[in-house]
Order: C-alpha cells, then structure tokens, then sequence
C-alpha cells in the first residue's frame, strides 16, 4: 500500500515533465498527489500509533526515549517505617540505676538487640531478677561498658568483634576479651551487601563508595574488617544513613553499596519488593553480593539468603553470619558480696533463657528467640560460672 501511495505521489508531480505538457489538468495532477498522501498514511498509521504505546522494556533499550524515575522520597516512603526515622540518633541517657539491679546493655532503641533487651528484662521480671535495658551504640559499646566500673552486668555482642579483640595486636583489646565470659549464645546475624549490579565481589568495591547504616556499629566493623581482609580500598565509608536511606541510595546510584549485618529477614530489605514492577525497573540495577565462603575467617559462618527471605531474590546467595551473644564480665574469682550476687544473678539468667525459651513466642516475644540455639558450638569462649 505505501508503494501505491509513493507512486500516485510521484506520477502526480511529474505528470507534465512524462507528458510533455499534454493533460497537465491541475485537477488532475491534484487528485493523485491527495489520493497518494491518504494512501501513505493509512500504510504508515500503525507505526506512528506503536509510539505512543512503548513497553517499559522496550523504552530502556531505545535511545532517547523518556523513562520513568524513581525518586529518592518515594524509595524512602516505601521502604521507611516510623520507628525507622529516629535509628540515625545518639542513645537516649538512660535513667540511674542501683547496684540492685542488673544492667543490660543493648543497643540503638529501633535495633533488634534493644528490642530482645526488653524482652529479657520482662521474662526476668517475671522471676524477680531485676534487669534494666540500656541503650548504647552496639557492639563495640557494650564491650567498653561491660568491662568498665558501671552497672553494666550483661551485653549483646557479635561474635566478630569478640574474635577480632581475642587476637588483636593491642594489649588493651586482648585484656578486655579476657574478662569476659559466654551468657548465651544467641542467633545468627546474617551480612548483606546490596551493591549495584555490575560489582560481583568484594575486590570490586575498591575505590567505590560504601555505606554503612548510622548507629550500627557491628556493621561498620564487620564491613570494615572484610574489606580489609580482601585487601581492598574503597573510596569512602559513610555511617551517616539510616539502612532504608542507604538502601535508597545505592537504589538510585548514589553510592555503590551497602553493608550491613542483621538476622533475616530484615524488613527494609523485604520491602524492595515493591520496586519489582516499578516502571524505572530499580531491581535491575542492584543485587545482593555473594561472599566468598571459601575465606571463613573467626568469627563468621556460611550462611544463605534466598527467596524465603527475600521474595524479590530470583536465585539464592551466599553469604556469611556473625553469631549475636550474650556476653558478661567474669566474676568466677571474685569474691566481694556484690561481685558473688552478680555472678549468681547472670548465671540465672542464663538459665531461665533456656527453660523458658520454648514460651518466647511472637507476638508477645521479638520473631528471632525462634532462632535462638543455648547449644549452638561457640570456640575460643568460656561460658559464665560460679563459685560455690
């Protein structure tokens, strides 16, 4: 049809020059370039159509055709919930408390280790062990406090930091992990890297730029240590951003990864989800990044992450996990009456945990005591006794 069309036009237009001026009718000459013009654009009609009508997929692979975005708020509202909004603060201080009770310290108040804080000072309640949850800034925190002179009895702590203090070339690291003794071993703590796409391990992170999420101190360390045990260099390391934000960024490019330690499933993380039809196609440029399991290292273990977790994961992934772990002075060879009681006091704590871990179900417990193994192997670490 586009050819008839062609051909009514030309034959229109040259008709005096093929003639030698005879039946040069301008009528004539008229009807056949207006009938070739509709002829050409009835054949040419489904095309021009097809342009208004394009595929999200067929738009990113055609230069110059405008594409949807995906804006930095509506990342942040979609993945953000409101307990999340304050994670990036400084501790609330914590009210005094007497040497009668027992402090326990935690964590950032929206973290999970705030979260099962209370629930062991409700599950002591019941038993008239007198816990108090204190808030800190995590790992590296407890450990200053548990072996300082303040009223800090008991602590969560990954087993990382633990380990990397065992061995450390610093006699005042080393000290300090030798005061302390195993309460409970808790659950395991998987580490997520979200990188973008095209960044397949850890070596490529070198001279990139890398988050980590603000107030999680286990997490700059264990992000900080595995990058140096790669030997790599990134280009910055920001621990200013609250997880969904730094999810956001590496989301829309504005940095490269992320790296984070939590037990799965980690809500923010389950949230990209919603991105999976999303016109901007965010998924496609982001991917959860293998660990190289072979490099154990003291510390971690092999774990994996897959569709169960995350539903947006279209195959499943190694990684490693740190194990979170009740930990607490040793006061075995002490023998003031403070430091006597405080020892019976932890020891039976522990003991409660295990006979009533099998209550500790959600909704009046935190999901994760789901998780939670007394006999879980720890090396290196003596558990908490007492004299007699």
């Amino acid at each position: 049809m586009l050819i008839v069309g062609l051909g009514a036009l030309l034959i229109g237009a040259l008709l005096p020059w093929l003639t030698d001026g005879w039946g040069t009718d301008r009528r004539v000459r008229g009807a056949l370039v207006l009938g070739g013009v509709l002829v050409c654009g009835v054949a040419l009609w489904p095309g021009v159509q097809s342009l208004g009508t394009v595929t999200p997929d067929a738009a990113v692979k055609m230069p110059g055709v405008p594409q949807a975005e995906l804006s930095f708020n509506e990342c942040l509202v979609k993945l953000k919930d409101g307990a999340a909004a304050s994670s990036a603060g400084q501790p609330i201080a914590d009210r005094p408390i007497s040497d009668l009770d027992i402090g326990l310290v935690s964590g950032i108040s929206t973290g999970r280790y705030h979260k099962m804080a209370d629930d062991l000072v409700k599950l002591a309640g019941q038993h008239q062990l007198p816990l108090v949850n204190r808030q800190t800034l995590g790992s590296e925190d407890n450990v200053r406090r548990l072996v300082s002179t303040e009223n800090a009895g008991v602590g969560f702590v990954q087993s990382d930091v633990l380990d990397w203090m065992r061995h450390s070339t610093g006699s005042n690291e080393r000290r300090q992990a030798e005061l302390l003794r195993l309460v409970l071993p808790l659950y395991p703590e998987e580490i997520h890297v979200l990188a973008r796409r095209e960044l397949g391990t850890l070596a490529d992170l070198e001279g990139k730029r890398v988050l980590t999420p603000a107030g999680s101190q286990g997490s700059r360390y264990t992000a900080e240590n595995l990058l140096r045990a790669a030997q790599v260099r990134p280009a910055s390391q920001d621990g200013s951003q609250p997880l969904p934000e730094a999810l956001c960024s590496v989301l829309l490019g504005r940095a490269d990864a992320v790296v984070f330690v939590q037990g799965k499933p980690v809500d923010s993380l389950v949230k990209l989800e919603e991105f999976r039809h999303h016109a901007a196609t965010p998924l496609n440029r982001v991917h959860l990044m293998p660990l190289d399991v072979s490099a154990k290292r003291v510390g971690y273990e092999v774990a994996r992450l897959d569709a169960s977790d995350y539903p947006w994961l279209s195959a499943p992934v190694k990684t490693l996990s740190v194990q979170a772990m009740l930990m607490a002075v040793d006061f075995s060879d002490q023998r003031t009456p403070y430091q006597k009681r405080r020892c019976r006091q932890i020891k039976q704590l522990a003991e409660l945990v295990k006979a009533q871990l099998p209550t500790l179900r959600p909704p009046e417990y935190d999901s994760k005591w789901l998780a939670v193994d007394p006999r879980h192997p720890v090396r290196g670490w003596k558990s908490v006794e007492c004299p007699a």
